[in-house]
């Protein structure tokens, strides 16, 4: 009988084109029971076909609530479900209280609407946003953003009149962004938002570098960074019975600092690069490390140690930077200097000239002193393979570029779990425990983490997809954890 319910207004519409209103109540009359027998649930399309009938009644003028509780009994009652389930369907398929034409005759016939307009009929030239427009609304709310401009309702009902000859009210525009998960927030007023345009430009240098080495075969990726570790190094919070009882036996203090520091590829650590020591500084762990250390552990622990050309990835710790001796720095020369060096280079300039850009003018044709340790790789690569090993250094601020972080901050998590407080235990036993769970497998998944971190600057920064299918991230992968760090004074 359900079958034959729909079945037969589906006749009417094709025979006669219009369902009387007589016509509605003898459906009433012989199906209402099924329906409430049975209380069968009405399907998408018997739901819809409940809506057709419901968007054609006209009424008569005068109170149109009252008139629109009428109508919504009557579909009810020929449907035999509950007004409330009416009111649902009308929710769901966006039907307004107010659609209902108003008419002079009550009598008069109800014509069907077609089945791709029942939704939209809520109103005479009703505007419904494509969901197309969710990364254009996105685009534009972020272009304003980086402006530092707020977008209100008014902005962006402009921009689709201007842009793409939309005509929309505000509540539709409000409605449309509530459906696309968009909510009107407080603004955060900091600065620290923005990015500086010279990081950008050396994220997509690096990035760019990176991706075209992860894809070549021929080479490995290091990765060598510094850490610490401190003597008394353990969790932050426990269980307790109370705060008057305190189990809890713990130092005062941080205790002594032990420096770390090591390098890894796709394959584990680098044979002989994992150092440590206790440091000889309490303040910045940076301090622990200099340029004379760095380069005697990188001639003797890592360039031996490449078994084939290699990419290895820095930090921009000052200690990684060991260039060639040069009496002329335009970054820290003074005017006076910068002047003497223009006059000597026979470089004509303006006495008007602010430091700035007689700096600027200098960049122009100085060149920067050759860095010692690219030298090296690049013989050292030649002579032992054919190919030069490559000196890449990571952008400011981009950690999680940098795989070894993540294995840091798993040994550091291992310790703070086991603490000793003893620094002979913690030298001794606790760091090589720690550094044992440094597995190959460990390092391919936070090698492939660092891929897809690349990849997705590449797409936000390049707006491009790579889909170079030679090459795939899930060859990195295996069994995940995050840090800063620097290299010190031996005694």
């Amino acid at each position: 009988m359900k079958k034959n319910f729909i079945k037969n207004l589906k006749k009417n519409k094709k025979e006669h084109g219009l369902i009387k209103a007589k016509a509605v109540k003898n459906f009433k009359k012989e199906h209402k029971l099924f329906f409430q027998k049975y209380a069968t649930p009405l399907s998408e399309n018997e739901q819809i076909l409940c809506m057709k009938i419901y968007c054609n009644y006209k009424i008569l003028p005068g109170n149109i609530s009252k008139a629109i509780l009428k109508i919504e009994e009557e579909v009810a009652n020929l449907c035999g479900i509950s007004r409330t389930t009416i009111k649902r369907f009308k929710q769901k398929y966006a039907i307004d209280n107010f659609h209902v034409e108003l008419s002079s005759s009550s009598d008069e016939d109800i014509e069907m609407s077609d089945e791709e307009n029942i939704i939209s009929k809520s109103k005479k030239n009703k505007t419904k946003i494509s969901d197309d427009f969710k990364n254009k609304f996105i685009g534009f709310i972020k272009d304003r953003g980086e402006k530092g401009l707020p977008t209100l309702g008014s902005d962006i009902q402009a921009f689709l009149k201007e842009k793409h000859k939309i005509e929309a009210s505000k509540t539709t525009i409000w409605r449309t962004l509530r459906r696309f998960n968009m909510k009107f927030a407080n603004i955060i007023a900091t600065d620290k938002m923005k990015e500086r345009q010279d990081i950008i430009d050396r994220r997509k240098e690096f990035c760019k570098t990176m991706m075209e080495y992860w894809k070549n075969l021929n080479y490995q990726i290091v990765f060598l960074d510094e850490s610490y570790v401190c003597k008394n190094h353990c969790r932050q919070k426990t269980w307790k019975y109370a705060d008057n009882f305190n189990f809890f036996k713990k130092p005062t203090g941080k205790g002594v600092r032990i420096v770390m520091i090591g390098a890894i590829s796709e394959d584990g650590w680098i044979k002989n690069s994992f150092q440590s020591w206790i440091a000889n500084r309490s303040d910045d762990y940076h301090r622990n490390f200099n340029k004379e250390n760095f380069y005697k552990y990188f001639i003797t622990n890592i360039i031996p140690e490449l078994k084939k050309p290699s990419v290895i990835v820095l930090d921009n710790a000052p200690y990684h930077f060991i260039m060639e001796e040069s009496n002329f720095n335009p970054n820290k020369a003074s005017k006076n200097q910068i002047i003497t060096w223009l006059n000597e280079n026979s470089i004509e300039f303006n006495d008007s000239l602010l430091l700035n850009d007689l700096r600027n003018l200098c960049k122009k044709t100085w060149q920067k002193p050759a860095n010692i340790l690219e030298q090296i790789l690049i013989k050292d690569g030649v002579e032992k393979f054919g190919l030069p090993h490559i000196l890449l250094y990571l952008p400011p601020y981009h950690p999680e570029l940098n795989p070894i972080e993540l294995c840091w901050a798993r040994m550091k998590n291992y310790i703070a779990d086991n603490p000793c407080y003893k620094i002979k235990k913690l030298t001794e036993i606790l760091i090589p425990q720690a550094k044992a769970l440094i597995t190959s497998s460990f390092c391919k998944k936070v090698c492939n983490n660092a891929f897809d971190e690349t990849h997705n600057y590449l797409k936000s920064d390049f707006e491009l997809i790579i889909s170079d299918n030679s090459f795939d991230s899930n060859e990195l992968s295996d069994d995940s954890y995050y840090e800063d760090s620097d290299f010190s004074d031996q005694n």
